[in-house]
C-alpha cells in the first residue's frame, strides 16, 4: 500500500494524478479536507516510463539483465521491483504486467 501525503497543487477537481517510476500512473479519488490518500494497488512493470507495460518495457529488461548491484549508485528504471539489479524477476514482473495502462484524470 503507498500512502500519499497530498499538497494543494497535487489536488485537482477531487482527484489526485500520480506516477511513481517503475509504475503506471494511477488516478484517486481525494475525499474533501484529506492530507492523506491511499494509493491502492500500484501496476509495476513500466521500464520505459512511457506508461504503458508491453513488450517495449520486456526489451529493456532484456537489454539492462545484470544491471545494478552492491557497487552501483544509481540503478536503471528497468529494476522495476527496485531491489538494486535488473534480473529475471523484473522481467517477470513485466510480463506478468503487460497490457496495463496507467489511469488518466477523469473528464471534468
Amino acid at each position: 500500500m503507498l500512502l500519499l501525503e497530498l499538497r494543494h497543487r497535487a489536488i485537482i477537481d477531487g482527484y489526485v494524478w500520480f506516477k511513481v517510476p517503475g509504475y503506471v500512473s494511477e488516478v484517486v479519488s481525494v475525499p474533501a479536507g484529506a492530507t492523506t490518500v491511499d494509493a491502492g494497488l500500484l501496476r509495476c512493470g513500466d521500464a520505459n516510463g512511457d506508461n504503458v507495460i508491453n513488450v517495449a518495457d520486456v526489451m529493456a529488461i532484456l537489454r539492462d539483465r545484470g544491471e545494478g548491484g552492491l557497487r552501483d549508485i544509481e540503478v536503471p528504471s528497468t529494476d522495476v521491483n527496485r531491489d538494486g539489479v535488473v534480473d529475471g524477476h523484473d522481467l517477470r514482473t513485466a510480463s506478468l504486467s503487460s497490457g496495463e495502462v496507467g489511469t488518466a484524470l477523469p473528464n471534468l
